[in-house]
């Protein structure tokens, strides 16, 4: 070989060295960029820099998964003993549901010197482990191992002895598999203190359709003996802006048995928002007026075809004043019922509005006066 072509030769692997070292370049600088960028926010101890960093790694589509993980991971090694930094990076893991990590964060958990700040976000990521069996294509045998080992898990969690575990571990299970496990569960949880009246009182309200009759009438009384401990106070307000966003579904309604049915309309009945004095401050509360009255109705047994005309007649009954019309013309089922009135109706209800001075803003829509809304509706 002449020496022109050993040194042709001498390039072409060099080259293909080259190369290879900077295709290494690129996979390990972005582990490097965000790790300097974790001691930066550790120094600094503004985690709200580490944003940027963080997106940028985890949609690096040239970092692969088991890099991205492990760079997080690294990182919360470093620093799992500063509970701030270290929470932050336990949610960022959460964001790739590491499915081939759920030991790893398990371990974690079941360490004695895991800070608990750590160990509500770990609940937090591995409950995301958790795939719903209608979510995408047929869950496969893995699929199901894994979904058992995540809700066993979060059952254990949920009898743990630090109370923000406990509610992280029951909340993210009563969304899982919402059912008589999971009401058994949130009752446990809230007689040991751990979720407070709002937790107990949503989650039990959203586990009302999967559970049998029997199980259905218990959980109602218990949120209702809750919400009615203080008739015109804070948890009955709290109870009936929830029941109110929950019970305005009808797919959600439709599970619901008559008898409580009737126990839950009773309830409502006696909390009219802006009537009943727990909802006094804060101007008038449109939104829950128009939820309230849709819950009623879906209570009712009415459809969605049916509830223009529903409301409609509640807002020309006697109680019904101008704020209550200007409410629900602002709302989804407005337009219909401006459509469906008749000229006596409109002008009936129109007679209520010119009756009432301002309501409450729409939020985020400025100067916009949902009383003119109405009056423009229904004046056509």
């Amino acid at each position: 070989m002449t020496f022109n072509m050993r040194n042709i030769a001498l390039a072409i692997v060099l080259s293909g060295l080259s190369q290879t070292l900077a295709a290494q370049d690129i996979s390990a600088s972005p582990a490097e960029t965000y790790l300097g960028s974790v001691n930066e926010a550790a120094k600094s101890q503004n985690i709200g820099d580490l944003d940027v960093a963080t997106r940028a790694l985890i949609e690096n589509q040239r970092v692969s998964a088991q890099a991205k993980f492990d760079t997080l991971w690294k990182a919360y090694q470093m620093y799992r003993t500063e509970p701030t930094l270290a929470a932050y990076t336990v949610s960022a893991i959460g964001f790739l549901k590491p499915v081939d990590r759920l030991q790893a964060l398990k371990d974690e958990f079941a360490r004695k010197d895991t800070p608990s700040k750590n160990r509500v976000q770990l609940v937090q990521a591995i409950a995301g482990l958790y795939r719903a069996p209608s979510a995408g294509p047929a869950l496969t045998d893995a699929d199901q191992t894994r979904n058992g080992d995540v809700l066993l898990f979060l059952q254990h969690a949920a009898a743990d002895q630090d109370s923000d575990v406990v509610r992280a571990a029951v909340l993210a299970y009563s969304r899982a598999v919402p059912g008589p496990r999971a009401a058994a569960l949130i009752q446990q949880a809230n007689q040991r203190g751990a979720l407070g009246a709002e937790h107990f009182m949503r989650e039990s309200i959203i586990q009302i359709p999967a559970l049998p009759a029997a199980d259905q009438d218990a959980t109602i009384d218990s949120i209702l003996v809750l919400g009615g401990l203080r008739a015109n106070g804070p948890e009955a307000v709290t109870l009936t802006r929830l029941l109110g966003a929950y019970l305005k579904s009808e797919k959600f309604t439709e599970s619901i048995g008559a008898g409580s049915r009737q126990k839950l309309d009773a309830f409502l009945l006696t909390q009219e928002p802006g009537r009943t004095p727990g909802w006094a401050s804060g101007g008038f509360p449109y939104v829950d007026y128009n939820n309230w009255l849709e819950a009623r109705g879906r209570l009712a047994g009415v459809s969605d075809s049916a509830m223009p005309d529903f409301m409609l007649g509640q807002l020309l009954g006697s109680s019904s004043g101008g704020e209550q019309v200007a409410a629900v013309m602002a709302a989804q089922f407005g337009p219909t019922i401006a459509s469906k009135a008749t000229e006596p109706q409109r002008k009936q209800l129109l007679q209520r509005l010119s009756n009432t001075g301002q309501v409450s803003l729409l939020p985020g829509v400025g100067q916009h006066d949902l009383h003119a809304r109405a009056v423009q509706m229904l004046a056509r």
